[in-house]
């Protein structure tokens, strides 16, 4: 005799699959938008960081899994992408990677970071030799100003030795004589006079 039964075979539903929370994460960040300007990270002295949020949601829990890092260079190129609300690309802007780090402890160790790729930076204009200032223009190496000496303003006292007087009037009348045949002396002869004149001079004097 053969037993029927109009009840159907249950069977248990196939659990749902879960999906991995780091695949779910990887999905989600493709495009992103700067949510902070960077500050100081504790990866390392050379490692900055800055927060993100996903485009048209409310503004990063500040959560440490919505982080970029970025090198001191970048800051600001990240700074200026803030301000123009520039959107990130996965792959184009940033990529996830494994980055040398020091803990709270001074070990090195190696973590996974969203990092800002090498290519985003600003260009610092370097500074030419012609903007430079002159050596003389540097604190230190100033020139002092031209003072005139006090002397310059008073008139030179009158000549009264003897001989030099006499000197000066047989120069004189010489000049004259010159002039009165049109003889125009030159440097040389001029000097060769007034040595004459002087020793001439001092002769006269030692005879008197």
């Amino acid at each position: 005799m053969t037993i029927t039964s109009t009840k159907q075979a249950r069977h248990k539903p196939a659990p749902k699959k879960r999906s991995n929370p780091i695949e779910t994460k990887e999905e989600k960040d493709q495009i992103l938008i700067i949510d902070s300007e960077p500050a100081n990270s504790s990866d390392g002295p050379e490692w900055f960081y800055f927060w993100y949020k996903v485009p048209g949601q409310p503004k990063n829990a500040n959560s440490k899994s919505k982080s970029i890092s970025c090198l001191e260079h970048q800051v600001s190129w990240v700074k200026e992408a803030y301000a123009n609300n520039t959107l990130l690309v996965k792959g184009e802007h940033f990529e996830g990677r494994r980055i040398d780090t020091i803990g709270p402890d001074a070990k090195c160790s190696t973590r996974w970071r969203y990092v800002l790729k090498d290519d985003w930076y600003i260009d610092e204009p370097v500074e030419d030799d012609d903007d430079l200032p002159m050596h003389w223009q540097t604190a230190g190496n100033e020139i002092a100003p031209l003072v005139e000496s006090q002397d310059d303003d008073q008139d030179p006292e009158p000549i009264t030795d003897p001989i030099a007087l006499e000197t000066l009037r047989r120069y004189e009348i010489w000049n004259i004589c010159c002039q009165a045949v049109g003889i125009k002396p030159t440097e040389p002869q001029r000097c060769e006079a007034m040595r004459i004149f002087t020793s001439g001079t001092i002769i006269d004097s030692k005879k008197r």
